[in-house]
């Protein structure tokens, strides 16, 4: 039994659960009971290097691995696991260091102004970024992901390449249902009728899905896609070579670790001997161990993750913040359970808002509305 979201039945047994962290943790909320014999996290890393969604990953584990069952993390790109993880579940890190798909790493940064560069079949001279960019894709007959590092950069990079790219035969549909259902005058579908396609995640879903199968096929309608770092991470794509435009994460500078994650996004393994990967821009080199810490245990933790750790799991000064907080909780006369559910919401946003509705007992009644709220009732809220 296959179970892909909330709403599906589950059966007695042979259950299969295939589930982002954060519908697991809903669903460990609905199934509190629910056995689990062996379960896997891919990515890993994610516990500690995804912003916000990292306390979430965490947590997910944190319960998962409180079912006393077998388990298997993966994850690139790290040298050492969390110690203290694997001494409390039994737990051993194997690291393989072999690439199923070699690289091939071309720095245009670290080569001299006009200098003549190999790359594949085709040789370019080594000038601005920009026209490095323009070169590569002209020049090289091969599919290509381009990073960039953010949203509005991604769009602009695209229609840029487009203007200088032929204007393709095949369409597979996409190019007409964009057209009838969005616009004829919509940017991505101008770039797509070029072969370039840009893919963020203020694109629906459904369409991320269409530009990466699309490309995926290698049919010749997508030569390139322009992309943010929601591609690069955990989409399978399959491009020759990527083109690394940006050293940027959205407002943070990329890490050795995100340049050794975007360099893995080259080369398909069974469809390629060997990968490339080309920086136009300079890209941090790091020889220091990678290490993925487990916050729960591994660091001082604030209210919102205290609350949601099992008591006899805290150690010193964390434990002695649990004391206070509960004290704290008491004092205010507001259960911890109800707290502990609204997962990482500030626990003195959550008090506020609680002390706000005692103080006014009829805020409820006065937001009853059937379509729309009233003016009064949009700025009370």
């Amino acid at each position: 039994n296959l179970v892909n979201t909330l709403k599906q039945p589950l059966k007695d047994d042979y259950n299969i659960l295939i589930l982002t962290p954060e519908k697991m943790d809903l669903f460990l909320d609905d199934n509190p009971a629910f056995k689990i014999s062996f379960f896997v996290i891919d990515e890993i890393y994610k516990i500690q290097d995804d912003g916000d969604r990292s306390k979430v990953f965490t947590n997910t584990l944190y319960r998962l691995s409180k079912k006393q069952s077998d388990f298997y993390l993966i994850g690139p790109y790290f040298d050492r696991f969390s110690e203290e993880f694997l001494n409390r579940n039994n737990a051993k890190f194997i690291k393989y260091s072999a690439e199923i798909v070699q690289k091939d790493i071309i720095d245009l940064s670290k080569i001299e102004h006009k200098e003549k560069v190999n790359i594949g079949n085709s040789e370019i001279k080594n000038g601005r970024r920009d026209t490095n960019l323009k070169n590569i894709i002209k020049k090289n007959n091969e599919q290509a992901l381009v990073y960039v590092g953010n949203k509005r950069g991604v769009e602009s990079k695209a229609k840029w390449i487009a203007k200088y790219s032929e204007k393709i035969e095949e369409d597979n549909g996409l190019v007409s249902y964009l057209e009838s259902t969005f616009s004829e005058e919509w940017s991505l579908v101008t770039c797509l009728k070029k072969g370039v396609a840009f893919h963020h995640a203020g694109i629906p879903k459904f369409i991320q899905i269409e530009i990466v199968d699309a490309f995926n096929n290698n049919t010749g309608e997508i030569k390139t896609i322009v992309c943010s770092p929601t591609l690069i991470e955990g989409v399978n794509t399959s491009p020759k070579q990527v083109i690394i435009y940006d050293d940027i994460k959205g407002i943070d500078f990329l890490t050795d670790f995100d340049v050794k994650n975007i360099n893995g996004r080259a080369g398909r393994f069974l469809q390629h001997f060997v990968g490339r990967s080309i920086a136009l821009v300079e890209l941090p080199v790091s020889n220091l161990e990678k290490v993925i810490e487990f916050s729960f245990y591994d660091k001082d933790l604030d209210n919102e993750e205290l609350i949601q750790v099992n008591k006899e799991d805290l150690r010193l000064d964390n434990l002695e913040k649990r004391y206070v907080l509960e004290a704290y909780l008491n004092e205010q006369k507001v259960p911890l359970e109800v707290i502990k559910k609204n997962k990482f919401i500030p626990v003195e946003n959550q008090i506020r808002l609680i002390n706000h509705f005692r103080q006014d007992i009829l805020f409820y009644n006065d937001l009853q509305f059937d379509n729309q709220p009233k003016m009064e009732q949009f700025y009370s809220i």
